[in-house]
Order: C-alpha cells, then structure tokens, then sequence
C-alpha cells in the first residue's frame, strides 16, 4: 500500500467516524483510482472496510444501550439473505459479465427501474425522518 494510500484511508476514517457513513461510497475510489485495484477487487475490499467500521461503531453504540438487536436482527438477516439470493438471481439471468465483455442490453434498464422505485423511498424516508426529529426536537 502506497503512503497516499494510507493518508487516504486514514482521512476516510476520520470521515467516516464524523458523518457515519459505512464507507463504500469512499473506499472504492480510493481502491480503484489511488492503488490500482481492479473493479470487483475494489469493491471486495471496501466490504472488509465497511465492516471493520461498522463494527467499531456497532461496540461503542452497545456500550451505550443504542442497540436493539432483535430489530437489528430481524432486519439484517433478511437483509442478508435478500444481498445474496439477488446475487444468485443476477448471476443465474447471465447478468454477470466476465471481465472485459460488454454489459447484458437490460441491465441499464434494471439501473433506471431501481432508481425511479428506490429515489423516491428515500426522498421520503429523509423527510419522516426530519419531520421526527424536529418534533423530538421541538420545546414542550
């Protein structure tokens, strides 16, 4: 790993740990353009990264009460089973390509249809959930 490597994964962590954020969005990139690293390599590796994180946010938070973990469970387990059956349907349609081949003709199509239904789910979410927390917010 290069030293521009390393800065940058020390400044996605700084990032990370001030928004949040699971870090994919920033590991990526960072895999890809800065060390070099293949498309699926990349990715892969950004998993590890977003885990690592979040477990270490997962600790402090349990420390502190935050975690409910049967919602947490009963939502991250058909969640995972969910990422994986998805994975198994897509590589079952011929929708995973081998490296360097073109792209199946549908799946920019796949790209718009889950675009349009999940944009505007989270559009919605966001204002619930400032609408909740303006009211958590507001004196009684």
């Amino acid at each position: 790993m290069t030293v521009i490597g390393l800065l940058l994964a020390a400044l996605t962590g700084i990032a990370l740990g001030l928004l949040g954020g699971g870090g994919a969005i920033l590991a990526v990139p960072i895999f890809n353009y800065v060390l070099g690293f293949g498309a699926k390599e990349a990715i892969a590796s950004s998993l590890a990264v977003v885990g690592v994180t979040s477990l270490s946010g997962v600790a402090s938070h349990w420390r502190e009460g935050n975690v409910k973990l049967r919602i947490a469970l009963t939502f991250g387990l058909p969640a995972a089973a969910g990422a994986f059956l998805g994975a198994k349907v897509l590589a079952g349609a011929g929708l995973v390509r081998p490296p360097g081949a073109p792209l199946h003709p549908w799946w920019g199509l796949f790209q718009w249809v889950l675009l349009a239904v999940w944009f505007p789910c989270t559009v919605v979410l966001a204002l619930r959930l400032l609408r909740v927390a303006r009211a958590a917010d507001a004196p009684r």
